[in-house]
C-alpha cells in the first residue's frame, strides 16, 4: 500500500460496484497480463513504451515512484477492480498542485477485455469525488 491516507474508493459501473485501491506488488501478474493483452488497443492514447515496461523490475520502479509521489501529496494512483475483484484498469490523480487554485490531472486506462462497460466512467467519477471532497481540490 502507498503511504499516507489509506484510500479505497468505490464507484458504479454498468455491471455493479467497482473498487479503486492503491497498486500493490500482489497485483503485478494480473496487471502485467492485462497490459500486455491491451497494448494494441491502448496504443492510440499512450506513448510508445521503450523496453520491457511490463516486467517485474519496471513494475517495482513504478510502485516506488507511486509511493514517493503519494507520500508528498503529489499523486494518488489507483487500480480499478470489477465487482468480482478482477483488475480491469487504472485511474490516477497526478500532478497535484496546491495554491490559490488547487489543481490536478486525471488519467485512466481500461484493459481491452473490459472496455465499454462503464468502468472508466465509474473510476473517473470516484476519483473526481475523492479529489474534490477529501483533497479539497478546485479543478481537475
Amino acid at each position: 500500500m502507498i503511504p499516507g491516507p489509506s484510500v479505497q474508493l468505490t464507484g458504479e459501473a454498468r455491471s455493479g460496484v467497482i473498487v479503486l485501491r492503491h497498486p500493490a506488488w500482489a497485483d503485478f501478474e494480473e496487471w502485467s497480463r492485462l497490459r500486455e493483452l491491451s497494448s494494441e488497443a491502448l496504443s492510440l492514447w499512450e506513448p510508445d513504451w521503450i523496453g520491457n515496461h511490463h516486467d517485474r523490475k519496471a513494475y517495482k520502479k513504478r510502485l516506488s515512484a507511486y509511493r514517493r509521489l503519494a507520500s508528498g501529496g503529489a499523486a494518488y494512483p489507483f487500480h480499478v477492480f470489477d465487482p468480482r475483484g478482477q483488475l480491469v484498469g487504472a485511474c490516477n490523480l497526478s500532478d497535484i498542485r496546491r495554491g490559490s487554485a488547487s489543481v490536478a490531472q486525471i488519467g485512466y486506462w481500461i484493459g481491452f477485455p473490459h472496455m465499454r462497460r462503464g468502468y472508466g466512467l465509474g473510476a473517473v467519477k470516484a476519483v473526481t469525488r475523492f479529489a474534490f471532497r477529501q483533497l479539497g481540490l478546485h479543478r481537475i
